[in-house]
């Protein structure tokens, strides 16, 4: 079974932010210096793991401009990225590594196949997978199941206020409570995310939020809703979230190390943005959506499940389950492709007509990895 670690020291958002704007330098992990022409490509290792490993001309992609691509990371022109890796036609084309700090930890390192990293809210696209074999399984009714189902012990406190509320609300981010965590830093006392890893019971928190909207009818993008998910999850399946996860999920997968941050008292795993996992497994993940449930010719989700789970569910149309479709956030519904997005630069991007998948993860704000998402990795599709 995976191996699941709790990581035993307390995320510092603090910490963090600050690690978050210094500018890193950049390496390639292997040392390799690559031509303009390609003509030195490090060819990503097979290792035996389904991601296959090939040169980008057998699959139709211009090595001139991914090589272009790790040369700006490396050289500190992209900084801040630690790790790019690009999958397409059933071969990893791309696999490079970098230098810098570790946000959660801020502990500078030279970057690896083996580290684990921060995926922060890419950890939400999980959750979403995990909602989908839970229900396959028999532990979930359906999407329309009510969330207070799950969570008897807190009627006293919320009344009849959330009768309507389902798992389908919490999966499109359209619950109607009120929340905010975009509109102040995270380390912010008024930030909902921070009151919420700072309370007494953090699912307490997140339920006895006043009702704004009726459930279906507003977008608001809210880490306590997917943090449900992952109890709810729990307490429907009899495990662990962690350990659900690992069994239904990342062991077919091949899958063998995670870890979690332990935001709130170490009693709930943070679903919606404590996951720490290493890049080539975040491409897996990437590549059993592409592939619409299917890894390795076996089918760990249905695909209408992940079909679902892709297109639009939120008001709005740039929102599924989970998943953010397009270009980015609010407004903008190019949905030729869909994404998962963690804070500070952590995505998984995933584009079926190019049968293309991308990974970037850092410790960055702001549009690096998608300016090289677009600019170079769909560009050197031939």
């Amino acid at each position: 079974m995976a191996r699941v670690t709790p990581q035993r020291h307390r995320f510092s958002w603090g910490v963090a932010l600050v690690a978050a704007a210094s500018l890193l330098g950049a390496c390639n992990d292997r040392g390799t210096t690559v031509a303009p022409d390609g003509s030195n490509y490090p060819i990503p290792s097979n290792l035996n793991d389904g991601l296959g490993g090939n040169h980008p001309a057998s699959v139709d992609m211009d090595v001139a401009l991914l090589s272009e691509m790790a040369r700006e990371v490396r050289e500190g022109e992209r900084p801040n990225i630690h790790s790019i890796l690009v999958y397409r036609r059933g071969q990893l084309v791309l696999e490079e590594y970098f230098s810098g700090t570790m946000l959660s930890d801020g502990t500078y390192r030279d970057f690896s196949r083996d580290t684990l990293h921060d995926i922060f809210s890419v950890s939400k696209s999980i959750v979403s997978a995990a909602v989908g074999l839970a229900i396959a399984s028999g532990a979930i009714e359906s999407l329309d199941q009510a969330v207070m189902d799950f969570f008897p012990e807190y009627r006293p406190q919320v009344g009849g206020s959330l009768d309507l509320l389902t798992i389908r609300h919490l999966l499109s981010m359209t619950a109607g409570l009120e929340w905010d965590e975009s509109s102040s830093s995270y380390f912010d006392a008024d930030n909902s995310h921070r009151r919420m890893m700072d309370a007494r019971d953090p699912i307490e928190y997140v339920l006895t939020r006043p009702v704004l909207h009726p459930p279906g009818t507003v977008f608001t993008y809210s880490t306590g809703l997917s943090s449900l998910l992952g109890e709810l999850i729990a307490r429907a399946t009899g495990d662990r979230y962690s350990e659900f996860l690992g069994r239904s999920l990342f062991d077919p997968l091949g899958i063998e190390r995670a870890a979690w941050l332990p935001f709130y008292q170490d009693n709930v795993e943070s679903a919606g943005g404590g996951l720490q996992l290493r890049p080539r497994d975040m491409t897996k993940f990437g590549v059993l959506y592409l592939n619409r449930g299917e890894w390795q010719g076996t089918n760990i989700l249905s695909s209408a499940w992940v079909d679902e789970s892709t297109t639009a569910q939120a008001p709005g149309g740039f929102y599924g389950y989970q998943w953010w479709l397009g270009i980015g956030g609010i407004g903008q519904t190019n949905r030729a492709f869909f994404r998962a997005a963690g804070l500070a630069g952590q995505h998984i991007y995933i584009y079926p007509d190019l049968d293309l998948v991308a990974v970037f993860t850092g410790n960055g704000s702001g549009g690096g990895p998608h300016e090289l998402w677009l600019d170079y990795i769909i560009a050197s599709v031939l």
